[in-house]
């Protein structure tokens, strides 16, 4: 292969791994990125993907795709050039690739994977606070128990739109939530002291009005015999 006559054309999220593959079997090529943000929409991505083979440079014959098909990107993608194109339905499983045989999808159920090298420079708690923020329930059907207190204002503020099927019954509400797969709501000390269903995700609400803290108030002149208890209560939580 005419190195001359190569050019990569790679996803910008493989940027790293491009340049420690060309280094570490020492070769030169010139490489083009296609901006990762296009995989938000593959017929978006499709027409990048056009336009950079239209602009490739004069004596180029080979285009190596470093990216996988990406939700159907590069389907009838037609070139004058010859396309070498890994057989993999994504860019994950392109890095997840460790031998020569093509696999399609070597991706895991229940795994988040990361396109930076070193995992450590990721911060996990970000990513899962974007997620948390993506998921809006305002608009679902709910359920929830009629004792709530301020807290049914606080739904009421917050998801105008949806739809509270109110139970009155704590048997009836928790076979509901056993039962269905309606939303409901719990606190962070209810699941420590309640537990909860293993069939369920927690999605913890991270809108300031889903943070509350509780004070507990005694007279003075009682608070030395009501020390003891005031050391039980939980703190922090």
């Amino acid at each position: 292969m005419n190195q001359d006559k190569t050019i990569i054309l790679a996803c910008s999220s493989l940027t790293e791994y491009v340049e420690a593959a060309q280094a570490s079997v020492g070769t030169k090529m010139r490489v083009r990125y296609l901006n990762r943000i296009y995989h938000r929409d593959p017929a978006e991505m499709q027409e990048h993907i056009k336009a950079e083979l239209e602009r490739m440079p004069e004596g180029i014959d080979t285009v190596l795709v470093c990216m996988g098909f990406c939700g159907g990107s590069w389907n009838q993608v037609q070139s004058r050039y010859r396309l070498v194109i890994p057989r993999v339905d994504d860019c994950v499983s392109l890095l997840l690739q460790t031998k020569d045989d093509p696999v399609s999808n070597l991706k895991t159920p229940g795994h988040l994977y990361v396109r930076a090298m070193d995992p450590s420079t990721e911060s996990f708690k970000a990513i899962f606070e974007r997620l948390v923020k993506a998921y809006n329930v305002d608009g679902e059907t709910v359920l929830l128990f009629s004792t709530l207190g301020f807290w049914h204002s606080v739904h009421v503020k917050l998801m105008p739109h949806s739809r509270f099927l109110i139970q009155h019954d704590r048997d009836t509400f928790s076979e509901l939530v056993n039962t269905t797969m309606l939303p409901s709501f719990m606190t962070n000390l209810s699941v420590k002291y309640f537990g909860k269903n293993n069939d369920r995700g927690l999605v913890p609400l991270l809108n300031p009005e889903a943070s509350v803290t509780f004070h507990f108030l005694c007279l003075k002149e009682n608070y030395k015999k009501l020390k003891p208890f005031f050391r039980q209560l939980p703190k922090g939580e």
